[in-house]
């Protein structure tokens, strides 16, 4: 429906292209998904990154869609409002006293001593980082020596993005009319999409939430995006990133027998950097892990040794020691009982002490 319509909620209201909204019984607001429109190919689908809106979504979404939220405020508001405050500069001043005036209300959820391990790693971030290189995302990269299993594999550059294709390449070799416009690359590329359909996606227990289906039925409602009807507009990272083979990372997880999909996870590590500003990992680093798993499994973005590696330096002291990811016994620490764990292998066929055997199991 279009935006004008008064039954829409107000942090819809800036998407330029009409809103989906899913109604209750009783008509009234359940969720919905805004789509800003910058061409006829291009159709971004979001919840908005205004601070309502992900409050919003963090109070009424399921864990991925948190997840998101949290993603979000991480990368558009709480590090840039980080680096500025960060700056030696009269601007920087004033954007430090904003800061600490919110976090000390106690209304935005985060509590002063949040606020100083934000700003801590944030001035160290700054310390080691060329100022051209500075960047929101970078605020929350693993930092510190328990890390360097992290950076080495980063530093394989073990993945190239699946390449962009010509407009005559899609048409001609896979159907699909692009309008005369070639694809993007890697997540961009409309064939780079999960192929999961949302009765798939609700057969296999995620759960979709309302606002979730309500975002796969607007996507389809563009013929030109590639996306079935019926289909989620989800990305499969094994589609999107194309992973060398001889890079060492990749070669032991084969040699493991662990999945693959795209590589070590950013993305991991960090949502980690995140949860350790909010003090999560100081007591519960196995959860925070478990809920990036959450996001980013179901959605076909990472395998759990993708996950569960990028998150192994956050895994140490008296609260994650014994959590911590070991390739040879894999799901012997993932914080969750082992009786659920023997039942989740047992539906598909498998068994717990199988799977945690040493290589070559």
């Amino acid at each position: 429906m279009p935006t004008s319509d008064p039954r829409v909620p107000e942090w819809l209201r800036p998407f330029n292209g009409d809103v989906l909204i899913a109604w209750d019984e009783a008509g009234a607001y359940a969720a919905g998904v805004g789509r800003k429109a910058h061409n006829h190919l291009a159709q971004e689908i979001a919840v908005g990154t205004d601070p309502a809106t992900l409050l919003e979504v963090m109070k009424s979404g399921n864990v991925r869609e948190r997840m998101v939220a949290l993603s979000e405020f991480q990368e558009k508001i709480l590090g840039v409002d980080a680096l500025a405050a960060t700056a030696d500069t009269p601007d920087g001043q004033a954007a430090r006293k904003k800061m600490e005036a919110l976090f000390g209300e106690g209304k935005s959820g985060f509590s002063k001593a949040d606020l100083d391990r934000l700003l801590d790693r944030t001035e160290t971030y700054r310390e080691n980082t060329k100022p051209e290189k500075l960047d929101a995302k970078g605020v929350f990269n693993p930092m510190g020596d328990e890390h360097q299993a992290y950076w080495d594999a980063k530093r394989q550059d073990m993945d190239t993005k699946l390449p962009a294709f010509t407009a005559e390449a899609m048409k001609d070799q896979m159907g699909i009319d692009t309008g005369g416009k070639s694809t993007k690359i890697g997540e961009g590329n409309i064939l780079a999409r999960a192929g999961i359909s949302i009765d798939e996606a609700q057969a296999m227990g995620l759960n979709l939430s309302p606002a979730e289906i309500a975002q796969a039925k607007a996507a389809q409602q563009n013929p030109k995006a590639g996306i079935a009807e019926g289909e989620l507009p989800w990305v499969m990272g094994s589609k999107a990133n194309m992973v060398d083979p001889d890079a060492p990372f990749i070669q032991g997880a084969k040699d493991n027998a662990m999945p693959l999909k795209a590589g070590i996870s950013g993305t991991t590590a960090r949502g980690m950097g995140l949860f350790d500003v909010m003090g999560v990992n100081q007591t519960n680093p196995e959860l925070a892990r478990l809920a990036l798993m959450a996001q980013l499994q179901p959605i076909e973005a990472h395998s759990y040794h993708e996950i569960a590696s990028a998150a192994n330096g956050y895994m140490t002291g008296e609260a994650g020691s014994q959590f911590r990811y070991d390739v040879t016994n894999p799901y012997s620490n993932m914080g969750l009982p082992e009786k659920l764990l023997r039942e989740i292998a047992e539906r598909n066929n498998l068994s717990l002490d199988d799977l945690n055997r040493t290589p070559n199991r």
